[in-house]
């Protein structure tokens, strides 16, 4: 199940425990792999650095969205302290406090919220740490009719031209 961002909010302040708080808004806000939590520069915030495990070359840039979150979740203090299996005690923080979706559901829904607020598919697979390829079979299948009526009203608003069924020839 993926949350919708309201949820997101809801469940960011019923966690308690300030690093695993810490945790959910940073994977929700950034759509990062929890494995990636320990892999954060934090000096250009609201900006991340994601330190690939390769080369400075797999180093990747990774936007806030939404940006208010950063300042709602207080992300710019980091408080998740665990070095060793980050990833592991965030799912089992998970299940064990009852939230009824995965770290990575954070994930799934940062990327369909970036593509309902129009960002480029290959920006979005950047960020993600994906080739557009991947970022498509992955992520594709959670667009559905709703998702895409949200991309469409922002597109034509952004235009600020209205679309009508009947052409302009027509008058």
């Amino acid at each position: 199940c993926i949350p919708t961002d309201a949820e997101i909010e809801e469940w960011f302040f019923k966690i308690t425990n300030p690093e695993y708080q810490w945790a959910f808004g940073i994977l929700a806000t950034y759509g990062i792999r929890p494995s990636e939590i320990n892999k954060l520069e934090f000096e250009k915030m609201p900006v991340l650095i994601c330190r690939g495990t390769k080369s400075d070359k797999s180093d990747r840039i990774i936007y806030p969205y939404p940006e208010k979150w950063v300042e709602l979740f207080d992300l710019a203090n980091p408080k998740f302290k665990e070095k060793r299996s980050g990833a592991k005690q965030i799912n089992v923080y998970f299940l064990r406090h009852g939230i009824p979706f995965t770290p990575y559901a954070l994930r799934d829904r940062w990327a369909i919220r970036t593509m309902e607020l129009g960002l480029d598919i290959k920006l979005r697979a950047d960020e993600l740490g994906h080739t557009v390829q991947v970022h498509a079979e992955e992520y594709l299948r959670w667009i559905n009719d709703e998702q895409h009526a949200i991309a469409f009203e922002k597109i034509r608003q952004r235009s600020n031209t209205p679309i009508t069924s009947k052409d302009s020839r027509d008058q």
